[in-house]
């Protein structure tokens, strides 16, 4: 008789968080201008506001990722057109968030 698989609780809900981000395509925006910290869905640029916010908070709070910074800034030319300057840090390595 084979000898059955012990059950790891952190494992499976760190699967299941993992996947609650890949599914729901999510992105963090913090804005220290305006003061706002939200999420969005990076795939159709909607916010999250579904009943699932705080499983989704959870998800990208609990469990260690990684992590892509983008950064971007609206800018004006002395003509008045408008234009953004951007820059894309991808991190080597898994990080926890908040520390």
């Amino acid at each position: 008789m084979s000898r059955r698989k012990p059950y790891n609780h952190s494992a499976r809900l760190e699967r299941y968080y993992r996947a609650m981000l890949r599914s729901n395509h999510v992105a963090v925006i913090d804005s220290e201008a305006a003061e706002l910290q939200t999420l969005i869905n990076w795939k159709n640029a909607t916010t999250i506001t579904s009943n699932k916010r705080t499983a989704i908070v959870n998800a990208a709070c609990d469990i260690a990722h990684p992590w892509c910074i983008y950064v971007a800034a609206l800018c004006l030319t002395q003509q008045g057109n408008t234009y953004m300057k951007s820059v894309e840090v991808q991190l080597n390595g898994i990080y926890w968030p908040n520390t």
